[in-house]
């Protein structure tokens, strides 16, 4: 069965990473679906930082898709964890990146844009919080329309 996307998943158990790698035209709701499958497969993995590279994605994941996103996690982490890191790679991202901010409706993750996919890595393994905002506001929205859609 040959599909045109795929989707990757990689624990980095020393660093406390959990990677995920989009590549081609992945439709939002298999995005969706293999994604909480796979933090199925980890230990308590609100506990990790993680990466999602988009930069090979050629899909479009609406607001919609983004709220859902942050529901599915909160429902999944306790209320009272630690704030992880979430660092969104993508080529295409229009969002200036370094800009870290939290999400009043997902306070528990601090989200970062990059373009550069070390950079991110290097984000999400640090452990200096000396930067690290307050709520900032919103964070999910990105790219035209509301939508996360990159295109090649």
């Amino acid at each position: 069965m040959d599909k045109a996307y795929r989707f990757n998943f990689y624990i980095d158990a020393d660093q406390r990473v959990l990677v995920v790698r989009l590549i081609g035209a992945m439709p939002a709701h298999d995005f969706l679906t293999r994604l909480f499958e796979a933090y199925d497969t980890v230990v308590e993995p609100w506990t990790y930082n993680r990466i999602m590279d988009f930069r090979r994605f050629r899909g479009l994941l609406s607001s919609a898709d983004i709220a859902e996103m942050g529901r599915r996690w909160m429902a999944m982490a306790p209320s009272d964890c630690k704030r992880t890191r979430l660092a969104i790679v993508g080529s295409g991202l229009d969002h200036a990146a370094g800009s870290p901010a939290v999400c009043p409706n997902v306070p528990n993750r601090l989200v970062c844009h990059f373009s550069d996919y070390h950079l991110a890595r290097d984000w999400a393994i640090s452990t200096d919080e000396a930067a690290e905002p307050g709520d900032a506001g919103e964070w999910a929205v990105i790219g035209a329309d509301h939508d996360l859609s990159i295109q090649a």
